[in-house]
């Protein structure tokens, strides 16, 4: 029943929370370690030690997605703005 009233908050909750953990990276590098990398620790040593257009394409693709994420949450927020007003 609170879900409803709350998904605004939770979207832009984990929308930040996407944001921060993009932020970590020196964390990353210090906690991560054996086979499994996180993407924040390989795009930083592949910038650091590779010239590969990759990591600037997953940057733009992520950077991108969460642009879109956000337009469409605002559009939707309007729309349903637009219907509650119309049945008033």
């Amino acid at each position: 029943m609170t879900l409803p009233q709350i998904k605004c908050s939770v979207l832009a909750g984990g929308i930040f929370a996407f944001i921060s953990a993009m932020d970590e990276t020196i964390v990353a590098l210090f906690i991560s370690g054996g086979r499994y990398q996180p993407l924040t620790k390989r795009m930083f040593t592949a910038l650091r030690d590779e010239i590969d257009p990759t990591i600037a394409a997953i940057s733009t693709l992520m950077t991108a997605a969460s642009f879109v994420l956000v337009l469409l949450a605002t559009g939707r927020r309007r729309r349903n703005a637009n219907v509650s007003r119309t049945w008033r």
